[in-house]
Protein backbone atom coordinates (compact mmCIF):
# COMPACT_ATOMS: atom_id res chain seq x y z
CA UNK A 1 0.00 0.00 0.00
CA UNK A 2 1.37 3.42 -0.83
CA UNK A 3 1.24 5.93 1.71
CA UNK A 4 2.88 8.46 0.11
CA UNK A 5 0.26 10.83 0.76
CA UNK A 6 0.80 11.38 4.15
CA UNK A 7 3.02 14.33 4.15
CA UNK A 8 1.01 16.27 2.10
CA UNK A 9 -2.13 15.26 3.98
CA UNK A 10 -0.65 16.32 7.38
CA UNK A 11 0.51 19.75 5.19
CA UNK A 12 -3.42 20.05 4.83
CA UNK A 13 -4.49 19.36 7.87
CA UNK A 14 -2.39 22.30 9.73
CA UNK A 15 -5.03 24.45 6.53
CA UNK A 16 -8.24 22.76 8.85
CA UNK A 17 -6.24 24.04 11.97
CA UNK A 18 -5.40 27.09 10.40
CA UNK A 19 -9.12 28.07 9.69
CA UNK A 20 -10.45 26.64 13.08
CA UNK A 21 -7.95 28.45 15.11
CA UNK A 22 -9.61 31.95 15.41
CA UNK A 23 -12.84 30.34 15.90
CA UNK A 24 -11.60 28.64 18.98
CA UNK A 25 -12.08 29.04 22.59
CA UNK A 26 -8.69 29.02 24.41
CA UNK A 27 -9.12 25.67 25.55
CA UNK A 28 -9.33 24.31 22.11
CA UNK A 29 -6.71 26.49 20.88
CA UNK A 30 -3.57 24.88 23.31
CA UNK A 31 -4.86 21.33 21.40
CA UNK A 32 -5.18 22.94 17.68
CA UNK A 33 -2.00 24.41 18.01
CA UNK A 34 0.10 21.55 19.60
CA UNK A 35 -1.65 19.72 16.64
CA UNK A 36 -0.60 21.98 13.91
CA UNK A 37 3.11 21.57 15.45
CA UNK A 38 3.17 18.32 15.24
CA UNK A 39 1.79 18.20 11.92
CA UNK A 40 5.04 20.43 11.15
CA UNK A 41 7.41 18.50 12.42
CA UNK A 42 6.18 15.22 11.19
CA UNK A 43 5.20 16.03 7.36
CA UNK A 44 8.74 16.96 6.77
CA UNK A 45 10.46 13.96 8.89
CA UNK A 46 8.16 11.17 7.35
CA UNK A 47 8.68 12.90 4.08
CA UNK A 48 12.76 13.20 4.28
CA UNK A 49 12.91 9.62 5.93
CA UNK A 50 10.60 7.83 3.60
CA UNK A 51 11.49 9.50 0.29
CA UNK A 52 7.67 10.45 0.15
CA UNK A 53 8.93 14.05 -1.16
CA UNK A 54 6.74 15.63 -3.33
CA UNK A 55 6.71 18.87 -5.65
CA UNK A 56 3.51 19.50 -4.12
CA UNK A 57 4.17 19.02 -0.47
CA UNK A 58 7.82 21.89 -0.98
CA UNK A 59 4.90 24.10 -2.30
CA UNK A 60 2.50 23.42 0.22
CA UNK A 61 4.52 23.32 3.42
CA UNK A 62 5.86 27.06 3.39
CA UNK A 63 2.49 28.25 2.54
CA UNK A 64 0.40 26.52 5.20
CA UNK A 65 3.23 27.50 7.93
CA UNK A 66 2.67 30.99 6.98
CA UNK A 67 -1.27 30.40 7.60
CA UNK A 68 -1.18 28.88 10.53
CA UNK A 69 1.53 31.81 12.12
CA UNK A 70 -1.05 34.27 10.14
CA UNK A 71 -3.92 32.82 11.81
CA UNK A 72 -2.78 32.95 15.50
CA UNK A 73 -0.92 36.01 15.79
CA UNK A 74 -3.80 38.22 14.37
CA UNK A 75 -6.46 36.17 16.15
CA UNK A 76 -4.17 37.14 19.19
CA UNK A 77 -3.70 40.98 17.79
CA UNK A 78 -7.50 41.20 17.22
CA UNK A 79 -8.11 39.71 21.09
CA UNK A 80 -5.10 42.14 22.39
CA UNK A 81 -2.80 39.61 23.24
CA UNK A 82 -0.41 40.43 21.51
CA UNK A 83 0.91 44.55 20.57
CA UNK A 84 1.39 45.71 17.26
CA UNK A 85 4.93 45.55 17.55
CA UNK A 86 4.93 42.32 18.88
CA UNK A 87 3.18 41.32 15.51
CA UNK A 88 6.12 43.09 13.66
CA UNK A 89 8.82 41.65 15.56
CA UNK A 90 7.31 37.97 15.59
CA UNK A 91 6.22 38.59 11.89
CA UNK A 92 9.63 40.25 10.64
CA UNK A 93 10.80 37.33 8.92
CA UNK A 94 7.80 35.94 7.48
CA UNK A 95 6.75 39.44 5.84
CA UNK A 96 10.46 39.96 4.22
CA UNK A 97 10.49 36.02 2.86
CA UNK A 98 6.56 36.88 1.45
CA UNK A 99 7.85 39.77 -0.18
CA UNK A 100 10.76 38.38 -1.93
CA UNK A 101 8.56 35.55 -3.27
CA UNK A 102 5.96 38.11 -4.71
CA UNK A 103 8.76 39.82 -6.13
CA UNK A 104 10.31 36.55 -7.66
CA UNK A 105 6.52 36.11 -9.02
CA UNK A 106 5.94 39.31 -10.58
CA UNK A 107 9.40 39.22 -12.17
CA UNK A 108 8.36 35.74 -13.56
CA UNK A 109 11.34 33.76 -11.70
CA UNK A 110 8.97 31.63 -9.58
CA UNK A 111 11.62 28.81 -10.54
CA UNK A 112 14.15 30.10 -8.05
CA UNK A 113 11.47 29.26 -4.88
CA UNK A 114 11.78 25.92 -6.23
CA UNK A 115 15.45 25.35 -5.53
CA UNK A 116 15.39 26.96 -2.25
CA UNK A 117 15.97 24.72 0.61
CA UNK A 118 15.76 25.36 4.19
CA UNK A 119 18.08 27.01 6.67
CA UNK A 120 18.99 26.09 10.20
CA UNK A 121 18.11 29.87 11.37
CA UNK A 122 14.58 29.72 9.21
CA UNK A 123 13.81 26.57 10.93
CA UNK A 124 14.66 27.83 14.22
CA UNK A 125 13.37 31.15 14.49
CA UNK A 126 9.92 29.26 13.51
CA UNK A 127 10.14 27.30 16.59
CA UNK A 128 10.84 30.13 18.86
CA UNK A 129 7.83 32.03 17.03
CA UNK A 130 5.72 28.81 18.12
CA UNK A 131 7.44 29.05 21.95
CA UNK A 132 6.37 32.55 22.26
CA UNK A 133 2.77 31.85 20.58
CA UNK A 134 2.63 28.90 23.54
CA UNK A 135 3.47 31.49 25.57
CA UNK A 136 0.40 33.78 25.36
CA UNK A 137 -2.56 30.76 24.09
CA UNK A 138 -1.06 29.67 27.72
CA UNK A 139 -2.03 33.39 29.43
CA UNK A 140 1.41 34.71 29.56
CA UNK A 141 2.52 37.82 28.15
CA UNK A 142 6.05 36.73 25.74
CA UNK A 143 8.50 37.55 27.02
CA UNK A 144 10.24 40.67 25.56
CA UNK A 145 14.05 39.13 25.00
CA UNK A 146 12.06 36.30 22.96
CA UNK A 147 9.98 38.45 20.83
CA UNK A 148 13.40 40.49 20.28
CA UNK A 149 15.45 37.54 19.98
CA UNK A 150 12.77 35.77 17.51
CA UNK A 151 12.73 38.91 15.63
CA UNK A 152 16.47 39.54 15.16
CA UNK A 153 17.09 35.54 14.28
CA UNK A 154 14.22 36.15 11.82
CA UNK A 155 16.41 38.90 10.25
CA UNK A 156 18.98 36.76 10.11
CA UNK A 157 17.41 34.24 8.20
CA UNK A 158 15.49 36.54 5.66
CA UNK A 159 19.13 37.66 5.03
CA UNK A 160 20.35 34.32 4.23
CA UNK A 161 16.92 33.64 2.31
CA UNK A 162 17.73 36.62 -0.12
CA UNK A 163 21.48 36.35 -0.22
CA UNK A 164 20.13 32.38 -1.43
CA UNK A 165 17.82 34.05 -4.20
CA UNK A 166 20.89 36.13 -5.48
CA UNK A 167 23.38 33.36 -5.97
CA UNK A 168 20.56 31.28 -7.47
CA UNK A 169 19.12 33.60 -9.65
CA UNK A 170 23.04 34.01 -10.94
CA UNK A 171 23.35 30.43 -11.33
CA UNK A 172 20.21 30.61 -13.75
Amino acid sequence: MNLSFIPNALTLLRFALAAAFPFAGDAWRIGLLVAALLTEFFDGVIARRLGWESRLGRILDPIADRCLFGAVIVTFLVEGRLAWWELAALGARDALVALGALWLALRGEARVMRKMAPRFAGKLTTALQYVALLCVVFGMPAPAWLVGGTCALGLWAAAQYFADVRRLRASL
